[in-house]
């Protein structure tokens, strides 16, 4: 069992994303309910409210482990949490979008126009991203409807 916001013991199992000879990591939580994942997800970023309805979300890392331009200098660039509540192909591949743009912008560090090669770099990451992230769900036992 994890240790969630505030120290209460969170219902969440969490897996590790990252792509063997390069230096890209992201998280990836599982929650039991949407409940549970909103309470610490606005504990993560508190723009979020608990009111808010929302099964998914994709957090970047902001501030950890940055240069004075924002950028990351570790590895990990983003949290995604999901709710079992909640786990469809609709909300993976949406929370996986907005990780895939953080990578590109933190990682990579790109910020310009979409052209050719910067779409395909960008395309070729997400369906990397998205097959993963469903591989390691699959085999945790979960079902992605």
């Amino acid at each position: 069992m994890n240790l969630g916001s505030r120290g209460r013991a969170a219902c969440y199992r969490e897996f590790i994303i990252n792509r063997p000879d390069y230096a890209d990591t992201l998280k990836l939580r599982v929650y039991k309910k949407a409940k549970a994942m909103r309470l610490d997800s606005q504990s993560l970023d508190n723009r979020f409210k608990f009111n808010d309805d929302f099964s998914a979300v994709f957090h970047a890392t902001h501030g950890m482990d940055c240069d004075a331009d924002g950028f990351f200098t570790s590895s990990m660039f983003g949290i995604i949490l999901l709710s079992e509540e909640d786990l469809t192909i609709a909300a993976v591949s949406h929370e996986c979008l907005h990780a895939a743009f953080a990578h590109d912008r933190r990682i990579n560090r790109y910020i310009g126009k979409y052209e050719h090669e910067h779409e395909e770099r960008f395309a070729r990451y997400f369906e990397w991203l998205l097959i993963k992230v469903l591989e390691t769900l699959k085999a945790a036992g979960y079902k992605v409807n």
